[in-house]
């Protein structure tokens, strides 16, 4: 709809929300928690929203200099105590999403969280500004379908596609920026340690790789059985204990990682110069970590073990029924390529080093070891799904859904955009 009733938040569905989160208790059945909760999500889309607006008018208003802050930031920060990082960062993605009119107005019907407009901002930018301004309508939609994290994949899908577009490569870096990756030791309280990092994407899939096959051989000798760790205190331990193993044998080799990347048919053609009639959508990606740009494909190859999987739309490969059991290395590839690189569970995004790749309909249950009832999912939900009798299956559209021993859909994770079902 075009009318000005359209761009308007509904109040009173707002009111209600907030009635209902506020009327919430402990004690209340179940299917109340969950109806609250998603109150809360929508009162505080309206909220979000609403500071698309009321930041701009705010600091133009000259409001905070009142009792004598020198920003709207500091004001910010003495009356709604907030943290300086956070109030800069919300100023600046008030002001940038008032001026993208289709943001702002999708912001005013409280359908995208400040979440959804931080990475919507921050996509509009050189040299792609007036791809962006074309394609604004079109991604506002879509980004309110998604998950925020599915939109920040989506959204440097579009990047690298808007590049193509323009015949551009990607913008050199801050010249006081480095691509090399950093690492920080600092000393805690009673001698403990905090360690910082920002790695490389190369040197992430490296250290992922590796504390990952550590962990896994851990379990095969039995060792986690019962094991109170959390998994952020195993990767800890792991990396320890592969620092520990590895200083005590310098000579020992070097396990190079080996990394799935995934690179679509029109995307390949494109890149060996073939001409097309228009932008195609574009997936060139390390399962796991997200979109990458061609010259870090290059990078990885010349570095690593590289499995390529070329997908075209509507391919169906790897069938092999109920001679074996355990999906081939082939099937693995070809699993985690086309969900994405993670866990299948609805609200999971457990990356492709931590799932399993698991029967849908179960093996005990006929199950066949074919592409399509195949699925990744981390060990935490494969364990909940065999033991809650939970129920999955994938659609004719590609997608992955859950349903509870009773047949109730507890949710279903989209296919990755712009791919095919397998």
């Amino acid at each position: 709809m075009d009318s000005a009733e359209a761009q308007e938040l509904d109040r009173e569905a707002v009111h209600t929300a907030l009635d209902r989160v506020l009327d919430a208790r402990g004690g209340d059945d179940p299917s109340s928690l969950v109806v609250a909760m998603r109150a809360v999500a929508q009162v505080r889309g309206a909220v979000d929203g609403a500071m698309v607006e009321l930041v701009p008018a705010f600091e133009a208003s000259m409001a905070w200099a009142a009792d004598g802050h020198r920003s709207p930031v500091s004001w910010m920060v003495e009356h709604l105590g907030v943290a300086r990082a956070a109030a800069a960062s919300e100023r600046r993605t008030c002001l940038a999403a008032s001026r993208m009119p289709h943001v702002a107005a999708a912001a005013r019907r409280g359908q995208l969280s400040s979440t959804h407009l931080r990475h919507l901002v921050r996509a509009r930018r050189e040299p792609v500004e007036e791809v962006f301004d074309d394609d604004e309508e079109e991604l506002v939609e879509e980004a309110t379908a998604m998950r925020a994290d599915q939109l920040k994949v989506h959204l440097e899908r579009w990047w690298f596609d808007a590049l193509a577009a323009l015949g551009e490569n990607e913008p050199e870096r801050d010249p006081g920026g480095t691509d090399r990756s950093s690492l920080r030791l600092r000393e805690g309280f009673a001698g403990r340690g905090l360690v910082e990092g920002d790695l490389a994407p190369e040197a992430h899939a490296t250290l992922a790789e590796a504390i990952a096959a550590e962990i896994e051989r851990w379990r095969r000798e039995g060792s986690l059985e019962a094991d109170p760790r959390t998994w952020a205190e195993l990767q800890a331990d792991a990396l320890v204990a592969l620092v520990a193993r590895g200083a005590a044998t310098p000579e020992g080799s070097v396990r190079r990682p080996s990394l799935l990347a995934v690179v679509d048919l029109d995307t390949l053609l494109r890149r060996a110069g073939v001409d097309a009639a228009e932008r195609t959508r574009r997936r060139a990606e390390i399962c796991g970590i997200g979109p990458v740009s061609d010259a870090l494909i290059r990078e990885l190859a010349s570095r690593a073990g590289i499995s390529l999987l070329v997908t075209g739309a509507g391919g169906r490969p790897l069938w092999r029924g109920r001679q074996v059991r355990l999906a081939s290395a082939a099937q693995r590839a070809a699993v985690l390529a086309a969900d994405g690189g993670r866990c299948y569970w609805p609200g999971c995004d457990a990356p492709a080093h931590r799932c399993q790749i698991d029967h849908l309909t179960g093996w005990e249950q006929g199950g066949a070891t074919d592409i399509d009832n195949l699925g990744p999912i981390c060990g935490f939900h494969n364990r909940l799904k065999h033991r809650g009798r939970y129920q999955a299956a994938r659609g004719p559209d590609g997608r992955i859904e859950v349903r509870d021993r009773d047949g109730h859909p507890i949710g279903a994770r989209a296919a990755p955009a712009d791919r095919a079902p397998p």
